[in-house]
């Protein structure tokens, strides 16, 4: 492969990991507005390598949201729905009010608020 090839078969990669990247805040922006519409919850940070690396994307990149306001008693069926909202990403669907310490300062430091 010449240098030329080279930095296209790059370039096209790049692309492809920026639509990727897109697609995923996109899948995160559609599951904040359910948890906000259906399950009345009161805020959604999205935190992780979406936010804080968002020049790298990996096949393992996951959605990583802080939720305040979870009905923890329907924590499992809101999880299947929203996976599936998000699919084919996973997703790590926290509850504030459960999560450890270092997450959330982590997500209230770096997150974006969605």
């Amino acid at each position: 492969m010449n240098k030329m090839e080279y930095r296209s078969v790059w370039d096209e990669r790049k692309e492809e990991e920026r639509q990727r990247r897109k697609s995923a805040i996109e899948k995160a922006e559609l599951v904040a507005k359910v948890l906000k519409d259906k399950y009345h919850a009161k805020e959604t940070i999205l935190f992780g390598s979406l936010v804080s690396r968002p020049d790298f994307l990996w096949c393992g990149t996951d959605i990583d949201l802080l939720v305040k306001g979870l009905n923890s008693k329907k924590y499992f069926k809101i999880l299947a729905e929203v996976s599936a909202l998000a699919h084919p990403f996973q997703i790590d669907l926290i509850p504030f009010e459960k999560a450890m310490s270092p997450i959330k300062k982590r997500a209230l430091k770096e997150g974006l608020r969605i």
